[in-house]
């Protein structure tokens, strides 16, 4: 076991602990970067709604299922 210095109040605590008992600094912050991946199916929907908008204001005939499709990818990706 060694002791290091904390870094926030200066004191010798253990390698091992997780916070300094001083002044309750974590001594080993584990910081994970949460990556969320569903902003590409938000956009891929929201083109899509947007298709289905305009190929309704067009009476392209499509329009239902551009605009269903889009909402369900947009949705997917909401949820991931």
């Amino acid at each position: 076991m060694a002791l290091i210095q904390c870094s926030e109040c200066g004191k010798k605590i253990s390698d091992k602990a997780e916070f300094c008992p001083g002044c309750g600094n974590p001594t080993n912050p584990r910081t994970k970067t949460v990556k969320r991946l569903g902003g590409v199916y938000e956009a891929a929907g929201f083109v899509i709604i947007l298709l289905g908008m305009a190929s309704m204001f067009t009476g392209y005939g499509y329009s239902g299922i551009l605009f269903g499709t889009g909402f369900a990818v947009f949705i997917v990706g909401r949820l991931k």
